[in-house]
C-alpha cells in the first residue's frame, strides 16, 4: 500500500514538471490548397511523389477514403508544374520558363523556403518546376444529381469555371 502511495506522488511530481506545451495551430481539414497545407506543423513532406509521378510514363489513378489527401497531393502536383499566369495569362516568370529554370515566382518560392525534398532534385526543378500548362478541375458537386440532364449543367458549370 505504501509502494502504491509513493509511486503515485512520484508519478504526480513527474507530471509537474512536463513542460507546458503550446497547442499547434489548428488544421484546417476542409483545404486542400497545398500552399496553405504545407506551412503547418502537421504537414507531411510527399513530394518525391511529383518525381515518381513525372518519371511513370502511364496514366495514373489514384484512389483512397475521403480525407486521405486526393486532392491535395493533386493540387501539390499542379503547384509543382503550373506555369504561374497573371489574369491576362502572360507568365509571372522572367525567365525564358522553356529553357531556363523558373526562380521568381510564389510556388517557388514555396517550395524553396520549406526546403521540400523534391527541391534537392536539380533535374526535377530545372526541367519540370513551372513549365507546363495545367488545367485543373474540380467535379466536387455540392447538390444532389438525380438525372442526366442535371449531370450535363454541372458539367457545363465546371467547364465554364474552368475559363
Amino acid at each position: 500500500m505504501t509502494f502504491v502511495k509513493h509511486a503515485l506522488w512520484i508519478v504526480i511530481i513527474y507530471i509537474d514538471f512536463i513542460p507546458q506545451v503550446k497547442p499547434a495551430a489548428e488544421f484546417d481539414f476542409e483545404t486542400t490548397d497545398f500552399s496553405k497545407i504545407a506551412n503547418t506543423p502537421a504537414f507531411v513532406d510527399k513530394t518525391l511523389f511529383i518525381k515518381v509521378f513525372i518519371e511513370n510514363n502511364k496514366t495514373s489513378l489514384i484512389t483512397a477514403p475521403p480525407g486521405f489527401g486526393k486532392s491535395t497531393i493533386l493540387n501539390m502536383l499542379k503547384t509543382f508544374l503550373e506555369i504561374e499566369v497573371y489574369n491576362t495569362g502572360a507568365p509571372k516568370t522572367n525567365a525564358n520558363y522553356l529553357k531556363e529554370q523558373v526562380r521568381d515566382t510564389r510556388n517557388y518560392k514555396l517550395f524553396e523556403d520549406n526546403l521540400f525534398k523534391i527541391s534537392e532534385d536539380a533535374n526535377m526543378m530545372k526541367n519540370h518546376f513551372g513549365k507546363t500548362p495545367v488545367l485543373s478541375v474540380s467535379l466536387k458537386c455540392e447538390k444532389t444529381v438525380n438525372s442526366f440532364d442535371d449531370a450535363l449543367e454541372f458539367f457545363k458549370y465546371v467547364v465554364h469555371d474552368c475559363y
